[in-house]
């Protein structure tokens, strides 16, 4: 009540109204209809000075959420968060009740020192969420010819293959190898090496053993 008083708000403002549960999630090994209460409770959250603590909440239940939560209210009810969170960008934007925009995640500022921006261009990407690479890519994982020697090892892997969907792997100036097809862009630098060290797993079946590409 002092805090509400604090800042000029009335009491029939929030009493009346009670939390709506939309999300569950399984945290500790339950599912959880209201994340970050049973967080903030479990961290001891006392209150809005506790900034670790709620950092810490916040992680969580954003992460859980979209990795492993599932809706339970609304006109996706039932449907996993990751899948729900693209149903409903797509009704609001058919209904013209929002847009679609982009933004950075936080400051970004360039060797340079300048601000970055987001800017719409032309751009190349590896599509790693198709259904024909992720499956690919999930089915070795779950065989017996995979070993990680350790189980933070796979949940690792497991995580980043859930979360990864498009990487953007061309730019439009600097030093770097063309991209075959368009050769108006370069390919991003770490889509370069990256590519070069997956590549150097399987290219003596490509270049009969020879491993200068003289073949």
């Amino acid at each position: 009540p002092g805090k509400r008083d604090h800042f000029g708000i009335k009491a029939e403002w929030v009493e009346p109204f009670k939390l709506v549960p939309i999300i569950d999630i399984e945290i500790d090994g339950e599912i959880r209809t209201m994340a970050a209460q049973y967080m903030c409770e479990k961290l001891g959250v006392q209150s809005q000075k506790d900034k670790e603590k709620l950092q810490e909440a916040h992680d969580v239940c954003y992460k859980l959420g979209f990795d492993k939560g599932t809706m339970s209210y609304g006109p996706f009810k039932g449907t996993p968060v990751k899948k729900a969170k693209f149903a409903f960008r797509d009704q609001m934007v058919g209904d013209k009740q929002a847009f679609v925009y982009s933004e950075p995640e936080k400051k970004v500022v360039s060797r340079s020192g300048d601000e970055c921006v987001v800017a719409a261009i032309d751009q190349w990407y590896l599509k790693y969420g198709e259904d024909s690479w992720k499956g690919a890519i999930v089915d070795h994982m779950q065989g017996k010819d995979f070993r990680t020697y350790n189980s933070r090892i796979k949940e690792s892997f497991e995580d980043a293959v859930s979360w990864l969907k498009e990487w953007a792997c061309s730019r439009s100036f600097g030093l770097g190898t063309q991209v075959p097809w368009d050769e108006k862009f370069v390919i991003e630098s770490l889509s370069d090496s990256t590519i070069y060290m997956a590549y150097y797993t399987v290219c003596h079946f490509l270049q009969d053993k020879a491993l200068n590409g003289k073949e």
